[in-house]
């Protein structure tokens, strides 16, 4: 590749800052002078904008909100490698993790969940029992929102974004989840902070990451020449 396109170069960006900056420019959040997105879908990211500008970090790691460590977590393992992290408890796979653990101890049974012997839980069967008035489902929410909220309360806190989106697989199939975590956001965010700020959706959705990621290339590519 090199021999074909001498002038090549390699730009590494976290997901999340690609979808921030593609629903910036062409999506929900274009042309707002900051952005804060969360997304809840295999694990937990955020991308943030700041006065219109992509804010990536010393280096090049910034929005890993998922990783902020929570006391009541401390003895739950997260992907990283450490324990306490949010991700641990409530992105997808963890999600997909305390139901299967649940089953298994019989705290709930697959019939409960609505699922067969072969299926594999994931939230939407959460959403589902909620709907219904499951009380484990109903209780799952509970204390997943709670988490939730006062993961994106304190980003609120210190951020004060103009706007916030909260998408990703979890969020966006478990509407339940996201109006509980709305809720108890607004609740324990300072009333300072949350006087302008808008709850916005994603419209892109798969489309954002990529034209994040081009528009970002292209603007690196801008600067180099």
């Amino acid at each position: 590749l090199a021999d074909l396109v001498p002038q090549a170069s390699i730009r590494i960006a976290n997901d999340l800052n690609d979808i921030a900056w593609g629903e910036y420019q062409f999506g929900a959040a274009r042309s707002l002078p900051s952005l804060l997105a969360i997304y809840v879908g295999t694990g937990i990211g955020a991308g943030l904008i700041i006065d219109h500008k992509l804010m990536v970090g010393a280096d090049n790691v910034s929005g890993e909100i998922g990783h902020t460590k929570f006391p009541e977590l401390k003895g739950i393992p997260c992907g990283c490698g450490q324990t306490g992290c949010i991700e641990g408890y409530a992105g997808g796979k963890a999600i997909e993790y305390r139901i299967l653990h649940d089953i298994q101890n019989a705290v709930v049974s697959r019939e409960e969940l609505g699922l067969t012997a072969e299926e594999h839980p994931t939230a939407r069967c959460i959403e589902a029992g909620f709907r219904k008035g499951l009380p484990y489902a109903v209780r799952f929410w509970d204390e997943t929102a709670l988490m939730l909220g006062m993961l994106v309360a304190n980003a609120i806190a210190i951020l004060n974004p103009h706007a916030l989106l909260l998408g990703g697989g979890v969020l966006e199939g478990c509407p339940s989840l996201l109006a509980k975590i709305i809720d108890n956001a607004m609740e324990m965010a300072p009333r300072s902070a949350t006087a302008h700020i808008q709850f916005i959706k994603p419209t892109l959705h798969d489309d954002a990451g990529t034209l994040g990621a081009a528009l970002l290339c292209l603007s690196a590519g801008q600067k180099q020449s």
